[in-house]
């Protein structure tokens, strides 16, 4: 390694020696310095250093100030071993090129020029590296300023070409959107750049904020030059829109079923209604073939739908509860390229963006065994070349009314066809046996389901004749004829077979995997799979996806009445606990690494281990449809303690993911089973779980009987960790209803338990909750300090969202206090960690903070961003509250680009937003930042209001401000010396330096009036 000095100029000009920085004089000498290294050896005359300094070629006088500072750099650069020569034409720096930084980045770029693909981005990387921040960034003057100028072109072009060979290479676009994310914001009208950019948004499967981006620096153009967008920048926006289209063309229809026999007029009728009508059901009865119809149609028109395929099996008679149309829009989504963190939490917006995205695509549409019209109404395409086919056994009237469906009902096989089902199934022989095979086809009904096990029966057992199985199925006269050929069919399975259907009878969730059904069985794993692969071959279980099994709804009755005739109620009790156990072990060990949350259960882990974090939440994903059927049918399973050890389990779990339907049913369903049969412990378990979800949710009158509750059960029952993260709760939610001090009262004392219980999860979560309380109350450097200690404590809850949430209120508390820096770094790492975590939540408030933290500083541009970024995201999530604030950073954003109706039209908006939220910081933050708009003394006293009766002393030194700002415009002195005097003596008892600055300049300004109408 060289020991020459090293010479930075790509941010501030240093010279390192041996990787330490050495002084160099001041500015202008530093000055002299960078002329000398950017002419690469060449001299350079006293006439041009002195241009560069001060714009002008050196007078006399000046000319002795520039040898003094030629004489400084020289003394400098000899004490590091270089040296400073003059010759005829001026004077040169003798240093490699290698080892001034700009230099160096030049060469490394000129030999990556000589190379392609990868290697090439590799260097251009490599150049790139040796940027640390604007060129020259402690210099000024026209000719820095130029060099500048010129130095940054020169990046944005080896950025820009690095991103496009990064690109080339698949899975790299993270990598482009992280390098690229801050220079687009710094030069948002570098078209060839931003072009980069949306393609890797793009490319990252993040369609709409590609296009979000896109539409913004269109903005940008019209209103800052008048221009329209380049092609470059259309062409990329267009090819991002279109690979989505092409890429992004799902084909979820299930495998092939067997071969369609008999259905040829219903294919036929199914041809024609989709030629004129978008919309068609499918009705008829249990097993009569309505999915093997409709997906055998499906398959034979893929073509016909370009644009994907599109299936959900709507589950109304899975054994669980039907699918949230919610859950089946997200998954639909999901499969056209749409981020999970940019899927809406609410139906109708998640139902809305869906027919946005399908609005010119051709995509066939699936909906197989719907409950009911609501169900299917929010999943039904809008206009366009879109074809949706129903299943349902209900009629399904509504559809047809509504929206116009046309319905095919299906009925049982006439008796031809159902012969000829059954004999293509066997050999010549018994296929020839054309009356016992209409008897047998009578006995099942004419339905498929029966046909298909009974031809599997005698297909397994050649020397059988057909005339003798027709016998046997006759002898069962219990049996209705459907029934006797599942009895048939199971009787002929092995006895280990026989036995693990009956026990599927206790599983009540929709799919069975092998790990459970070998916790039903109490066999391996391996063994479990090979008896699940059995029921299969036998047709008494669907195999939608490898190695997920399901059963049919009337095979699950004919498994639950065998269950009763077979095994004692001891037995299947067992089973089902062994069921229960095996799911609360493995949800145990699943959240613990993916989703722990305070004050979870105590339940031994299940042996199975996940190899990360995004394993162990693919289980859970997998597995919610059966853990939620768990929990709503524990107390029915006779184990209700389950209901409540799932419900306290996944609740880190929900409030990741958001499936706010199903956390309902869970902790709903824990709440029941804990309030019936449970004890102390148990009821503070559910009611801690439920009170989390509805504070969450903005339920906060319910959220607080059940918060309390659970605070009062877990004293009674001596649950020191379920008591201290009670109190945590409790403390967060009693400033929302006006009681902040109880809520203080209650975070001292759960730091104070869960320090005696050395929990420092608890711990660190009462500290982050005290801080945000005690900054919405004033209390800032208390704030700060409580939030320093969460983060110091976070390492022991390992929950990075807790940790993007401790960012957040300690950027808030910062800014308030005046270090405004310090709070848009706090702000820009929860963000960062909001997109880490795919969280949409997380990513709106960091957003809307930086906003606000930009406004402070009037950096209306990046403001802009930001808010504008805040306010898509609220939308999609339904989320009011910083939906409020998003429209009130936009007010002041137009208010500083002189827009003023512009801005009164949005703050209008968001206190409306304000009032429905019910959150009321937002809401005093709103009316606050409305008031000081309007200086109206109306809604100065409104925010006044609300700022005192929730003890918020920041917002309500504002609002005396904003009073005093309007009896100065009126002209009443006296008043506004009075408010401004008690805005200010609230700003300093809080240490909010920002208001007291600005109480200052209102006082400066009554006292400069004051003596104006004093000298009249």
């Amino acid at each position: 390694m060289s020991t020459d000095p090293e010479f930075r100029l790509l941010g501030p000009v240093e010279m390192l020696v041996n990787g330490v920085p050495r002084p160099i004089g001041r500015p202008k000498q530093r000055c002299v310095l960078a002329s000398l290294l950017l002419a690469a050896g060449q001299p350079v005359s006293p006439d041009t250093l002195a241009d560069h300094i001060w714009g002008r070629p050196a007078a006399q006088h000046s000319r002795s100030t520039l040898y003094a500072y030629l004489a400084g750099l020289r003394r400098d650069l000899g004490a590091a071993g270089v040296t400073l020569t003059r010759q005829s034409g001026g004077y040169r720096v003798d240093v490699s090129p290698s080892r001034v930084d700009v230099l160096n980045a030049a060469a490394i770029v000129t030999r990556a020029r000589r190379l392609s693909g990868t290697p090439r981005a590799t260097l251009l990387a490599q150049a790139l590296d040796l940027w640390r921040g604007e060129p020259l960034a402690d210099l000024s003057g026209d000719w820095v300023d130029r060099v500048r100028d010129s130095l940054r072109r020169q990046r944005l072009g080896v950025l820009t070409e690095w991103a496009r060979l990064r690109l080339a290479d698949a899975g790299t676009a993270d990598d482009v959107i992280r390098r690229l994310r801050q220079p687009t914001a710094d030069h948002p009208l570098a078209e060839a750049l931003a072009a980069q950019y949306i393609g890797a948004l793009g490319a990252a499967g993040r369609v709409e904020e590609a296009v979000d981006h896109y539409e913004a620096i269109v903005r940008r153009l019209d209103d800052e030059l008048g221009a329209e967008p380049s092609e470059l920048l259309t062409a990329a926006r267009d090819t991002v829109v279109a690979a989505v289209r092409t890429r992004r063309s799902p084909a979820q229809l299930p495998p092939a079923p067997v071969d369609l026999i008999g259905r040829d007029a219903e294919l036929a009728e199914l041809d024609e209604l989709t030629v004129r009508d978008a919309l068609v059901v499918i009705a008829g009865q249990p097993g009569v073939g309505k999915t093997t119809l409709a997906v055998t149609w499906a398959r034979r028109h893929a073509a016909d739908f370009p644009d994907g395929q599109l299936y959900a099996d709507l589950g109304a008679h899975s054994g669980g509860e039907p699918a949230c149309a919610l859950d089946v829009l997200s998954g639909f989504l999901r499969a056209f390229g749409v981020a999970r963190e940019q899927i809406p939490r609410d139906e109708a917006a998640a139902a809305a963006l869906y027919r946005s995205v399908l609005a010119t695509r051709k995509v066939l549409i699936v909906l197989d065994d719907a409950a009911g019209a609501a169900q299917v109404r929010p999943l039904l395409p809008g206009a366009g070349g879109c074809a949706t086919v129903v299943t349902s056994r209900r009629r399904l009237e509504h559809l047809m009314i509504d929206e116009g469906a046309r319905r095919i009902r299906l009925r049982s096989l006439r008796e031809r066809d159902a012969v000829g089902l059954l004999a293509a199934a066997l050999d010549d022989d018994r296929a020839r046996q054309r009356d016992d095979l209409a008897e047998l086809a009578a006995l099942c009904g004419g339905l498929p389901l029966a046909l298909r096990i009974a031809a599997a029966n005698l297909a397994g057992d050649p020397a059988r004749a057909v005339d003798e199985y027709v016998r046997d199925l006759r002898a069962r006269t219990a049996l209705a004829g459907v029934r006797g050929a599942f009895e048939l069919s199971y009787q002929r399975l092995e006895p280990g077979q026989r036995r693990l259907f009956r026990l599927l009878a206790c599983h009540p969730g929709p799919d069975i995997r092998p790990d459970a059904a070998a916790a039903l069985a109490e066999v391996t794993p391996s063994e479990a799979h090979r008896l699940l692969d059995g029921l299969a071959s036998a047709h008494l279980l669907d195999v939608p996806t490898h190695p997920t099994y399901r059963l049919h709804e009337l095979l699950r009755q004919f498994a639950r009445d065998r269950a009763e005739a077979d095994e004692d109620g001891l037995t299947r009790l067992a089973a089902a606990c062994r069921l229960g156990k095996h799911y609360a072990a493995t949800t145990a060990r699943a959240v613990r690494l993916a989703a722990p949350s305070l004050a979870m259960p105590t339940i031994a882990l299940a042996h199975k281990d996940f190899a990360d974090e995004q394993t162990a939440l693919a289980w859970l994903d997998a597995e919610r449809p059966n853990l939620v059927a768990l929990a709503a049918s524990a107390q029915e399973q006779g184990q209700p303690e389950l209901a409540w050890q799932l419900s306290g389990l996944l609740r880190g779990y929900f409030q990741v993911r958001a499936f706010d339907p199903d956390w309902r049913r869970v902790t709903e369903a824990g709440v029941a089973a804990a309030r019936q049969h449970g004890d102390h412990a148990a009821r503070a378990t559910a009611e801690l779980a439920h009170g989390y979800f509805l504070r969450l949710r903005g339920g906060d009158h319910e959220a607080l009987r059940a918060l309390e509750t659970a605070a009062a059960e877990a004293e009674r029952a001596g649950w020191r960790p379920g008591s201290a993260a009670a109190l945590t709760q409790l403390g967060r939610l009693y400033p929302n209803l006006g009681r902040p001090e109880e809520g203080m009262a209650c975070l001292i004392r759960a730091i104070d338990l869960a320090a005696k219980i050395g929990d420092p999860a608890i711990e660190g979560a009462a500290h982050g909750n005290l801080g945000w309380v005690c900054g919405n109350l004033g209390h800032l450097r208390r704030a700060l300090a409580h939030l320093s200690e969460e983060l110091r404590l976070l390492p022991a809850a390992r929950s990075r969202f807790r940790e993007a949430n401790a960012l957040s209120d300690a950027g808030l508390a910062l800014a308030q206090l005046g270090d405004v820096a310090a709070a848009i770094d706090k702000h820009t790492a929860a963000l960062a960690l909001g997109e880490a975590l795919g969280d949409r939540s997380l990513r709106a408030d960091a957003h809307v903070n930086l906003a606000s933290a930009y406004l402070e500083l009037g950096d209306a541009d990046e403001a802009e961003r930001h808010a504008r970024a805040s306010l898509a995201l609220a939308t999609r999530l339904a989320g009011v509250a910083t939906k409020a604030e998003a429209l009130s950073a936009l007010a002041c954003v137009e208010n500083l680009y002189g827009r003023t109706d512009a801005a009164l039209a949005r703050h209008r908006q968001a206190v409306r937003a304000g009032r429905e939220c019910g959150v009321p910081r937002s809401q005093v933050e709103v009316l606050t930042r409305f008031a000081e708009h309007t200086a109206d003394l109306s809604d100065v006293d409104t925010a006044l209001a609300v700022a005192r009766e929730h003890g918020y002393r920041v917002f309500e030194a504002r609002a005396l401000c904003a009073a005093a700002r309007s009896h100065l415009a009126a002209g009443r002195l006296a008043d506004a010396d009075a408010a401004a005097n008690e805005s200010l003596s609230l700003c300093r008892d809080t240490g909010h330096r920002p208001g007291e600055q600005r109480a200052l300049a209102v006082l400066a300004t009554v006292s400069r009036n004051s003596t104006r109408q004093a000298g009249c």
